[in-house]
This record gives structure tokens, C-alpha cells and sequence, in this order.
């Protein structure tokens, strides 16, 4: 039971298990009952059992060093805002983009039609008058 009173003292542990056991994020949503059941399994893990009434009072108490250590920005009675950069959810790369298509190669242009032959000119370049 010694070292589930240390839970405030231990806030980094202790966030570190809840986000492998909740979406903890950096700007993501904490409610006050994933806290308590969070310090529970903590609490567990570190073989000591603490009933709910416990579990709620070091959630309370959690939570309130949080916030004075300016990780946890307090939405209303039940939910905070996690202010943690560490916790930025990892960035997705986004979607390859498809190969560019090959252009479709040009049909060959089509040859000028021969131009209509042209009468043949007159001798001595004068024309008929």
C-alpha cells in the first residue's frame, strides 16, 4: 500500500503505463475514469491492490499534480486536455501517390496531302495577253 500513495510522485511512470493501456496522446482527451481504472492496474502491476475508494482518491490526486505540472489542461470536473509534446502522436506518412502514367505515344502525324499540280507556266514567263 506504501507505493500506491506515491502515485503523484511517480506522475511519469504512471502516464507512461496509462498511455500503453489508453489513447493517451498529446492534445488528446483524459476522463476521470480512465485515470481511476489506469492507477488501479498501476497500482496492480506494482503488487498493491487498492479498492475503487482509493483508486478514486489517488486518481483525484493524480490528476491535481498533473495539472500543476502543466500536463493535464482541465476541460471540466471529469476531463482534461493532455498538454504532453512527448505523446505527439507519431506523424502517417501520406498514401504513396500512384506512378505517373506514361503519356500515350503521339499517333504519327499524319503526312500533308501533295498539293494539287499546278498548271505548267507559259514559256518565257509572260502570261497569255
Amino acid at each position: 500500500m506504501k507505493e500506491a500513495t506515491k502515485v503523484a510522485e511517480r506522475w511519469r511512470d504512471v502516464l507512461l503505463f496509462l498511455k500503453s493501456h489508453y489513447p493517451v496522446y498529446h492534445a488528446s482527451n483524459v476522463f476521470f475514469r480512465d485515470l481511476q481504472f489506469g492507477v488501479q492496474k498501476y497500482c496492480a502491476r506494482h503488487g498493491a491492490r487498492v479498492d475503487n475508494a482509493t483508486a478514486e482518491r489517488l486518481a483525484h490526486e493524480l490528476a491535481a499534480k498533473l495539472e500543476a505540472e502543466k500536463v493535464f489542461r482541465k476541460l471540466d470536473t471529469q476531463t482534461w486536455v493532455v498538454d504532453f509534446p512527448e505523446y505527439r502522436k507519431p506523424q502517417s506518412k501520406p498514401a504513396a501517390a500512384a506512378p505517373a502514367a506514361k503519356p500515350a505515344p503521339a499517333a504519327p502525324a499524319a503526312k500533308p496531302a501533295p498539293a494539287a499540280a499546278a498548271p505548267p507556266a507559259a514559256p518565257g514567263g509572260a502570261s497569255g495577253a
